[in-house]
């Protein structure tokens, strides 16, 4: 009896021994998951939350929660070196102590921008200190916060920036023009002068047809305006000859380069033709807010309007046909031009280079265009005429008010 006593007594022990085991074995693996799950789920992961709500169906249940519970409170509480970071949803509530924070450009970092004389010292806007006086000769350098000797400057060598230049326009006027020899010089010479407007006053080139005339003086473009003279029409040409050049040139002409107004008329025209030419010129001339910029005016022509040098091959009173034009433009223009703006008389027809200056009015014969001189004179208005040289006259208009007039050569040399 005894003896059963005593195995009955080892059995039970054994028995609980071995529930005991299984009990610690379960406890042993759960408190590895949960603490498996925390070094995975350093922020409070999903599985830590689930493991820390559900119940658990193991046996010697209350010794595994209660242990489960100690993990889970202890992971819940926060450790003093972990930085929680806040969720996308999180509003921090701004602290009120009375203090406007200015803003800041959240794309560069950069402080406000201050005023005109201003510089932002961290907090503000603030007004910059004055600078300090500098001795005579000396200036203050900002960037070496030192005064300093201005630099000097070698005479012909100013570093100082140039005014702004002068905008400027250059007419250039010549007649009587030939397509070869000495014509293509005076021609080539034109074009180095990078004119703003060439005026060819007739006789153009004296062929048969145009074609000549279009093929080399015509590759000045729309540079090139051109008048009709006595060798282009019927007078010393042919009906089809003028029809061309009519075409080509046009009858008469306005044309405004900057403060340079020039008029071409057509001295070759019948008598009713020129008074209406006349009376049309006459009305832009006369209309104030036509003229409101111009403060030159060129009347370009190849017979001469109002006077011509002593000695003449082609003087202003030659004939019927010289006379009609001096009535029809030159005191209607001179009456309508007034004192209101520079009046130049500018021709060809005579194969010289002159001025002359009479009453404030200007008259240039300018035919020198390539075609044999004629006779030349001088006198009390036409002080200066040469028949020597083949060359054309230009004109250079600043818009500061200023104006020069040269006769130039073949070669680019003034004449006068």
């Amino acid at each position: 009896m005894a003896k059963l006593v005593i195995f009955l007594v080892i059995a039970a022990i054994l028995l609980a021994s071995t529930i005991t085991s299984q009990n610690v074995l379960a406890l042993s693996k759960m408190e590895k998951q949960v603490k498996k799950f925390i070094r995975a789920e350093t922020s409070g992961g999903s599985k830590l939350s689930d493991l820390c709500t559900v119940t658990l169906q193991i046996k010697d249940k209350e010794n595994v929660s209660k242990t489960f519970r100690d993990i889970c409170e202890e992971k819940q509480q926060p450790d003093d070196n972990q930085t929680i970071p806040p969720t996308d949803n999180q509003t921090i509530p701004p602290i009120d102590n009375g203090t406007v924070i200015p803003p800041v450009d959240n794309q560069t970092g950069n402080p406000p921008e201050c005023n005109t004389g201003e510089f932002w010292n961290g907090t503000g806007c603030e007004t910059n200190p004055p600078l300090p006086t500098c001795d005579t000769g000396e200036f203050y350098n900002t960037t070496s916060q030192l005064c300093e000797q201005l630099p000097t400057t070698e005479p012909g060598n100013d570093t100082h920036t140039p005014p702004t230049p002068v905008s400027q326009v250059k007419i250039i006027g010549v007649g009587d023009v030939e397509c070869e020899g000495d014509g293509i010089k005076v021609l080539n010479q034109i074009k180095k002068q990078n004119p703003t407007l060439v005026l060819n006053l007739g006789d153009l080139c004296y062929d048969s047809t145009s074609s000549k005339y279009i093929s080399t003086w015509g590759s000045l473009g729309n540079l090139l305006a051109c008048q009709i003279g006595n060798h282009d029409s019927e007078e010393d040409g042919s009906a089809s000859l003028y029809r061309d050049f009519l075409a080509y040139c046009g009858n008469d002409y306005t044309i405004k380069r900057g403060n340079v107004l020039a008029v071409g008329l057509n001295t070759n025209d019948n008598s009713a033709g020129m008074k209406l030419q006349s009376q049309n010129v006459v009305a832009r001339l006369s209309n104030s807010t036509y003229m409101n910029d111009v403060d030159i005016v060129i009347i370009a022509s190849h017979k001469p309007i109002c006077q011509t040098p002593p000695n003449s091959h082609h003087p202003v009173t030659e004939d019927s046909a010289a006379k009609a034009v001096k009535t029809a433009f030159c005191e209607p223009i001179k009456q309508a031009v007034g004192p209101t703006a520079k009046l130049i008389f500018l021709n060809g027809h005579n194969h010289i280079m002159a001025k002359g200056v009479q009453d404030g009015i200007t008259y240039i014969e300018s035919g020198a265009g390539g075609r044999n001189h004629y006779e030349c004179g001088t006198n009390a208005v036409f002080t200066f005429c040469n028949n020597t040289k083949y060359g054309f006259w230009e004109l250079v208009s600043k818009s500061d008010g200023t104006a020069t007039m040269k006769f130039k050569d073949v070669n680019g040399g003034v004449v006068n």
